[in-house]
């Protein structure tokens, strides 16, 4: 049994004292008290058996002495240490903050939706945003109710107009179908007209609204 520094234990490895320091800390070699290698240890006798043998076998053949020293690295470079632990691989943590910034980018676009969502019921409860179908309705009744207060009114006029003028019948019945007529076209024209602006309306609106939340989310 002998006790070694940790210095002259990792030269008897063949490997440098910080790869035997990360040994210590997984456990594969044990210090005592005085932080001394005490190679009378099995588990520690083990391990420096199995590296020296490790050594043994990587003595290079003299006869090719020569060409491997045109092919070693750079003196300068520090040699991986191999490794015989059988530890698995520790988790990509690239990937696993990838995924992280992609399950938190889901969750904020995801409440803003409900957000959005909200925000429009509360609108349409308070009355602020009528479906654009329901305003087209509306001004097409407003307008068919106007006409007919107007159809009314020519036909009162039409009746006294007749009565002065002594139309007949038939004169009387061309005079309202020709009226009737136009009003019936001016009504068709108010309302494609109001349709139109009402799609305006609504597409001026739906761009206010995507600006605000825009501002309101930068």
């Amino acid at each position: 049994m002998a006790l070694h520094t940790k210095s002259d234990f990792a030269k008897l490895c063949g490997m440098r004292t910080s790869n035997l320091t990360n040994y210590v800390k997984r456990g594969k070699v044990v210090l005592n008290g005085n932080d001394e290698v005490d190679d009378g240890l099995d588990i520690n006798r083990d391990f420096l058996s199995r590296h020296q043998s490790k050594q043994e076998i990587k003595q290079p053949d003299p006869s090719q002495e020569t060409r491997l020293r045109m092919i070693r690295p750079d003196p300068g470079t520090p040699e991986t240490e191999e490794d015989d632990d059988d530890t698995p691989p520790p988790a990509d943590e690239d990937n696993a903050a990838t995924l992280y910034k992609q399950k938190l980018k889901a969750d904020i676009d995801k409440k803003h939706r409900e957000i959005a969502l909200l925000k429009l019921r509360e609108e349409k409860l308070t009355g602020e945003i009528v479906p654009i179908e329901q305003v087209k309705d509306l001004f097409a009744q407003h307008s068919k109710a106007g006409a007919v207060v107007v159809k009314n009114t020519i036909d009162n006029i039409l009746t006294r107009i007749a009565q002065m003028a002594g139309l007949n019948v038939n004169q009387i019945a061309e005079l309202r179908g020709v009226a009737l007529k136009e009003i019936n076209s001016g009504i068709n024209k108010a309302v494609e007209e109001t349709r139109k602006r009402v799609n305006v309306i609504q597409m001026q609106h739906s761009e206010r609204r995507e600006v605000g939340e825009r501002n309101g989310n930068g």
